[in-house]
């Protein structure tokens, strides 16, 4: 009775060490497969991140993109320069596949070109006196930009590709008479389109396919 009362306090002991073992290797065996599936994870992010576009020559240039500054960016970093006077004319055009934004304006003695990047910062300035007959109140009134509820840059493009499906290259805030207008260029297939927009209204108000 002793010998076997041992016996099967040996067997009990066995298999408690055995279970203890098993548990231990499923923890491990679950534990590998949550490491082997965030690596794969991390492999797979890497992977996207590496074949997103970097660069401004990868985007396609009629996008509105992050690095485009908004209209009223726009016009709120030349009056900041330049406090007392009108605006009489924006450009925006890509160079070296980067935004670049001219601004134009006047007082009543002088004429302002402003150049900013992408970024905002003011990369070049230049100034001139005006022509005798061009130093008064009225020739300034007729120059200045309408820039009372203005559409948006997307809103612009959103109007511009409707009527041509390509690439935005230029956009020209510019007046003619007493309208403000955006004159958009559009590029595709080789042929450039010029599409002139009521920068308040989004109406079309002529549109040029270039010979």
């Amino acid at each position: 009775m002793k010998k076997r009362g041992l016996l099967l306090l040996i067997t009990s002991a066995a298999l408690l060490l055995f279970a203890g073992c098993s548990d231990n290797t499923t923890q491990l065996e679950s534990g590998n497969q949550q490491e082997e599936s965030s690596q794969s994870i991390t492999q797979e992010n890497s992977s996207t991140q590496s074949s997103s576009p970097t660069n401004a020559s990868a985007q396609n240039s009629s996008n509105t993109t992050s690095k485009q500054l908004s209209l009223n960016e726009i016009i709120a970093l030349y009056q900041k320069n330049k406090p007392n006077t009108d605006i009489t004319d924006i450009d925006i055009e890509f160079q070296m596949n980067k935004l670049i934004y001219e601004v134009k304006g006047m007082d009543d003695s002088k004429e302002y070109k402003l150049t900013f990047s992408e970024t905002g910062d003011l990369q070049r300035q230049n100034e001139e006196k005006l022509d005798e007959d061009e130093r008064n109140e009225n020739e300034r009134n007729n120059e200045k930009l309408d820039l009372k509820n203005l559409l948006s840059l997307d809103k612009i493009n959103s109007i511009a590709k409707k009527e041509v499906d390509g690439n935005i290259v230029e956009w020209s805030l510019e007046r003619e008479l007493s309208k403000t207008y955006w004159e958009v260029k559009v590029e595709k297939n080789g042929q450039q389109t010029d599409i002139s927009i009521d920068a308040q209204s989004g109406n079309v108000l002529e549109v040029e396919v270039d010979d």
